[in-house]
């Protein structure tokens, strides 16, 4: 029959604390709680960057392609109504 480690009077380290000879897992918890959102802002971040900068460039390429102060206006009105509906879905899939 086995003993265990209490009959055979062997120390067991307080709760908590690692056991020598043992492999750290992934971090759990609070830590890992922590990095997650850290990380999550940060690609949050550089999306919202790279969005931008890439609508900036497609409305400096379109606006000198479009003659006439009316044409300008309905395709801006388009192009802000889609965004409207089109936001939502993108951030949402982002989980921003």
């Amino acid at each position: 029959m086995a003993r265990t480690a209490e009959e055979d009077g062997a120390i067991k380290p307080p709760m908590g604390m690692i056991e020598p000879g043992t492999r750290l897992g992934r971090p759990t918890g609070r830590m890992a709680q922590f990095f997650g959102e850290l990380l999550f802002s940060i690609v949050g971040a550089f999306v919202r960057d790279v969005v931008y900068s890439l609508w900036l460039k497609f409305a400096t390429w379109l606006e000198p392609k479009i003659q006439g102060r009316t044409a300008k206006l309905i395709i801006g009105l388009l192009l802000g109504i889609g965004l409207f509906f089109l936001m939502p879905i993108v951030s949402g899939l982002l989980g921003l």
